[in-house]
């Protein structure tokens, strides 16, 4: 009965859920707040009593833990300190629909949590007990502590599965882009029967879902007949929307009942259904990194033709992106070229996948100017360092650039009014994006032309930054539409470059601290590299410019530059050259004795030089597969050592013994750096 007050009866607090409130404060009280925030559930769930939503350092992802948790007052634990407790399957089988799910159990009598993932508690069910579905309740084990290490387990597995996750989707969305030529204009939607949506799944549901409008087609599934969902390509389709919203037991449910009939499927399909298999199963740790790639390829080799080929396509897209070896990247990119031209030369291409590669190719091409521009502004760095001027040939690397950036912004227009014709959303962002690579290319070789010449940074008209920072913003939005976190991440950089080359260093910080955290997430070294530099004011374009504002001592700055930026002067030297990365440490060490011997300038004599040997013979592939040899010599006086060596140090030091100790003209240089 309730208790009975002044002004009446009221309704008795269950000790259950009030024990269930303070256990979910403990266990929020519990949470580390640099690690996690934790959120809890709405009243209306039927499974879920919490959120973990993961922080990294000082910023929030788009990665969330869903919980469920137990308390006991008096649990009685196991003889190995471990608590079991009973959860009914339903229960299971609801936590499974969200990408990252655990129970958390409190033993409130010994004050302590422990944790399972509901991901692990399925593969256990599926290997020991097989009718496990068809169970009631089932038991967990309760093993692992929720302590510091628990912690840390936690926020690794969400971060590493998060990011992996993403790269999946958007590599998934990729590879169904061309697939149907289909112009996307779901405001105006004509969907109004279940044929009508039954051919446009049927169709174009794929290339739909990698665009987008994963929901619309869930939606237009519930007006198919029972026949026409069990169609391969309409359950293909369901099966990639549940996988793009992060769903992945259901993706791999709705997929499994269409696996046994494989061979009804046409070829884009079959390959298709394997390569999403594939990611469903590295995501849910079926598979480790190394079978992942495996299977890739072996899926990539029994696809037929013409498919083979746009997965090898795809393939070394990404890994000529990802590549950070000049060598490597040029011989991607020629394995690219000649899988493209094949490519296009099939006269029925869909309209969407000859666009896009296209697209690809542009750019492959605007992202391999861009790094020769870095490569050239760098290069032209440690010349200034040096105090030497640019030669003929470097002169016309420049023109060169400059004249393929002018045959890439010709191809670009073409390439971004055919995506606008077509009107795919993917096409669209990744077309707008690469012309807007060109513009800001531009605008960076002219602040840096006029900057050596000492003239004014080039000012734009207000009106024409505006019209430029609105198409930035369109092009972001375009990729935040489709769900692709790489695309806005890559945006966000050139915006960043853009503020820069503007003059706006706050601007461009502000614009590179955005997408900060997701980079770091996603594990993109590159990018967060990139992104620390624009933040930290150190971008090799500022580094130029500071150069040509403040030229100081040069030769005095170089000689006494630390051991790592002799390195990294030794990295862009490897690039320019066009050499292995083997030979790495051999320039790395040459760049050292450089530095050293400029030194002896201002430490012994003015007049001391040390001469590199050129051993290679007029073969320039030969450079640095051997550590060079030296020569000392004194411009003043006309003497060299006799015998070249690779010991640099015994050198200088037997030439300054033998030439030098008694030479009345010995005089050092002054130290007057900046």
């Amino acid at each position: 009965m309730s208790p009975q007050t002044d002004d009446g009866p009221r309704p008795k607090v269950d000790a259950a859920d009030e024990n269930m409130r303070r256990s979910r404060d403990r266990l929020a009280a519990a949470t580390p707040p640099d690690r996690f925030v934790f959120r809890p559930a709405g009243g209306d769930d039927k499974g879920v009593d919490f959120h973990f939503d993961l922080l990294h350092g000082s910023s929030a992802y788009g990665f969330s833990i869903a919980g469920q948790l137990k308390a006991e007052m008096t649990a009685k634990p196991n003889t190995d300190g471990s608590y079991s407790y009973s959860i009914e399957t339903s229960n299971l089988n609801y936590l499974l629909d969200y990408p990252f799910a655990v129970y958390v159990h409190f033993a409130a009598n010994q004050n302590e949590f422990r944790f399972a993932w509901a991901s692990d508690e399925q593969m256990r069910l599926e290997r020991d007990e097989v009718e496990w579905k068809k169970q009631g309740t089932f038991t967990i084990r309760f093993e692992k502590l929720l302590d510091a290490a628990g912690w840390d387990e936690i926020h690794r597995r969400l971060l590493a599965d998060g990011r992996r996750a993403r790269v999946l989707r958007e590599q998934l969305a990729i590879r169904a882009v061309g697939q149907s030529t289909i112009r996307i204009d779901l405001q105006t939607s004509d969907i109004t029967t279940g044929d009508d949506a039954f051919e446009r799944i049927r169709y174009h549901g794929v290339n739909l879902v990698a665009s987008g409008y994963g929901r619309a087609v869930e939606g237009w599934f519930g007006l198919l007949t029972r026949q026409q969902q069990e169609e391969p390509s309409v359950t293909l389709a369901l099966a990639y929307a549940a996988f793009h919203s992060g769903n992945l037991h259901k993706a791999r449910g709705i997929l499994a009942p269409i696996l046994p009939r494989r061979s009804e499927f046409q070829p884009f399909e079959k390959t298709y259904a394997d390569l999403l298999l594939n990611s469903i199963r590295v995501q849910l740790g079926q598979l480790d990194d190394a079978g992942f790639e495996r299977e890739t390829r072996r899926i990539e080799g029994e696809a037929p033709e013409p498919l083979a080929t746009q997965l090898k396509f795809d393939r070394l897209r990404w890994e000529h992106l990802a590549e950070q070896d000049d060598v490597t990247r040029r011989q991607r990119w020629r394995e690219l070229s000649s899988v493209s031209a094949s490519l296009l030369r099939d006269p029925n291409l869909p309209d969407t996948l000859r666009v896009q590669v296209h697209i690809v190719q542009f750019q492959a091409n605007a992202v391999d100017l861009q790094r020769d521009l870095a490569t050239r502004i760098a290069h032209s760095q440690v010349r200034l360092t040096t105090g030497q001027q640019l030669s003929q040939q470097e002169v016309a690397e420049w023109l060169r650039i400059r004249s393929q950036r002018a045959e890439v912004n010709e191809q670009g227009t073409k390439l971004l009014a055919e995506a606008n014709r077509l009107g795919h959303p993917r096409l669209q962002a990744e077309a707008a994006m690469a012309q807007m690579v060109y513009l800001v290319m531009t605008l960076t070789e002219a602040t840096l032309v006029l900057a050596g010449m000492r003239a004014p940074r080039p000012d734009l008209p207000e009106a024409g930054k505006r019209v430029a920072e609105q198409e930035l913003q369109r092009v972001a939005a375009l990729f935040k539409s489709i769900g692709d976190v790489g695309g806005e991440i890559r945006e966000a950089l050139l915006l960043a470059q853009w503020h820069e080359v503007n003059g706006n260093p706050v601007e461009a910080s502000t614009a590179a601290n955005s997408v900060r955290g997701v980079a770091e997430a996603m594990g993109l070294d590159d990018e967060l590299r990139q992104i620390d530099a624009v933040i930290n004011g150190n971008t090799p374009y500022r580094s130029v410019l500071t150069q040509l504002a403040n030229p100081g001592d040069l030769d005095y700055r170089h000689a006494t530059q630390s051991d790592e930026d002799a390195k990294q002067l030794a990295r862009f030297e490897l690039g320019r050259l066009g050499l292995p990365r083997d030979r790495l440490p051999v320039i790395e060490r040459a760049a050292l004795v450089v530095r050293d011997a400029l030194l002896e300038k201002y430490n012994w004599c003015q007049h001391f030089e040390l001469l590199e040997e050129q051993t290679y013979r007029g073969n320039c592939y030969l450079q640095y597969t051997t550590d060079p040899t030296w020569q000392a010599e004194c411009v003043k006086h006309k003497r060299r050592s006799l015998i070249p060596l690779a010991d640099a140090a015994f050198v200088i030091d037997a030439f300054k013994r033998s030439q030098c100790n008694s030479c009345p003209d010995r005089c050092q240089l002054s130290r007057s750096a900046t």
